[in-house]
């Protein structure tokens, strides 16, 4: 889940995964071009959030848009949601 959806400057991803593993969150446009991969955390507990502050690899600011975020558990992509970034 992404909070907010649509949002304007940050979104907080909220994770649920098993106890001690590894998240990661790769962001892309809907046309599939790789744009970010937020660092891997270690999740110390079943409920996690990551930030992402709509930056790409450059960490400037994504113009608005839909972006793609998919959430890597342990090297598995285990969802995609879809995000807008509003003006």
């Amino acid at each position: 889940r992404v909070q907010p959806n649509p949002f304007h400057h940050s979104a907080q991803i909220e994770v649920e995964a098993p106890v001690f593993s590894m998240a990661s969150v790769r962001i892309s446009t809907l046309d599939g071009k790789h744009i970010h991969t937020l660092p891997e955390q270690k999740m110390f507990s079943k409920h996690h959030s990551i930030s992402w502050p709509a930056t790409g690899f450059n960490q400037q600011s994504l113009p608005p848009g839909v972006y793609l975020l998919q959430l890597i558990i342990n090297q598995q992509v285990v969802d995609t949601v879809k995000v807008v970034k509003a003006e």
